[in-house]
């Protein structure tokens, strides 16, 4: 099965403060791959795991309707840091 819409690998963590959109209960960086549907993120372990319709820990899709994306401007670890809301 070919993913609709626009896909790829992202690195992801969890944040001190807010929702954590992968479920990782610590701040140590992993690498997922997304499927943007829509209005709507879906995370998965890797492309085989998209294939076969395993959801990353059993997570729903993000909706992304009143989603709020803001560039970490002060974050200096990684190039291109965001933060979704």
């Amino acid at each position: 099965m070919r993913p609709t819409g626009r896909h790829g690998t992202v690195a992801t963590h969890g944040s001190g403060g807010g929702p954590v959109v992968t479920g990782l209960p610590n701040r140590s960086w992993s690498t997922r791959y997304c499927v943007l549907r829509g209005e709507e993120l879906a995370f998965f372990k890797d492309a085989k795991s998209r294939a076969l319709g395993v959801p990353c820990q059993g997570e729903e899709p993000l909706g992304l309707r009143n989603a709020r994306c803001q560039v970490a401007a002060g974050y200096k670890k990684k190039k291109h840091v965001f933060a979704l809301r």
